[in-house]
């Protein structure tokens, strides 16, 4: 973990990254990615020299009716000082068994304008990020 501090570190001061007052949701899917960034957000809090805030985020997809037991996921966000929501949804029925065998895939606008009527924090640039040179 000391490695991949000292890597997220330098990319953010190399890429003027996090600002101070900066607040920084992560979306927490429980896949060692997402895992890893929380967790090193929220240390690096403690000595990065900018003062901002971490949060966390999980959208539990609501597969078959049943919620995801993320008991673990609270937990790891309690441990490391992190707020944690937890937004309940049934998006996951609608994107892979109402729209299956769309052209376009699984994410196409209609998803996308879904979910943005009912969070406005749900809409999502479709660019990719470029660090300025």
């Amino acid at each position: 973990m000391q490695r991949m501090l000292g890597l997220m570190r330098k990319a953010i001061h190399d890429y003027d990254m996090i600002r101070p007052g900066d607040k920084i949701l992560v979306g927490l899917s429980g896949g060692k990615d997402s895992v890893v960034l929380l967790t090193g957000l929220a240390r690096l809090r403690h000595f990065l020299g900018v003062d901002f805030q971490v949060e966390a985020l999980t959208l539990d997809m609501g597969f078959g009716g049943v919620r995801q037991d993320l008991s673990q996921l609270e937990a790891l966000c309690q441990t490391l000082e992190v707020p944690y929501t937890i937004k309940a949804t049934d998006i996951g029925p609608i994107i892979f068994d109402q729209r299956q065998g769309c052209a376009g895939g699984p994410f196409t606008t209609p998803q996308r304008n879904w979910a943005a009527t009912r969070w406005p924090w749900a809409i999502m640039p479709t660019t990719r990020w470029k660090p300025s040179l």
